[in-house]
């Protein structure tokens, strides 16, 4: 199984393979695009462990380490991200990566999957 969500407004594509070694990448669907994480450790219904690398132009040169996991809170789901990163950390990218996460599940992947779950 492969997660999409549609990143962007112009059809670029995030793509998270679900298996240790799987990759977690955009695809602008031309050739183009970048890899962001490779899935480093997964422990079912419990965590998924992202090891990655931000390029220059992105925010980079820096490493992430990210755990990511879910917590039931009544009829919702909670997503919770830990991101360990390694960089010079400034409040300008701090507030790019915030914003990233956001982007990615809070207006990316949290549609498509209620969409997929209605039907």
């Amino acid at each position: 199984m492969v997660a999409k969500a549609s990143l962007y407004d112009h059809g670029q594509k995030f793509t998270l393979e679900p298996r240790v070694g799987g990759r977690a990448f955009e695809d602008n669907g031309d050739g183009t695009g970048g890899l962001w994480w490779n899935v480093h450790a997964i422990q079912a219904g419990e965590f998924l462990v992202l090891t990655g690398h931000i390029w220059p132009g992105n925010g980079g040169p820096a490493t992430s380490i990210a755990k990511l996991s879910l917590e039931e809170r009544g009829e919702e789901t909670i997503l919770k991200i830990h991101d360990s990163m390694f960089w010079r950390l400034t409040d300008e990218r701090v507030a790019m990566v915030k914003w990233g996460w956001d982007h990615l599940f809070a207006k990316s992947l949290k549609p498509y999957a209620e969409s997929r779950r209605r039907g």
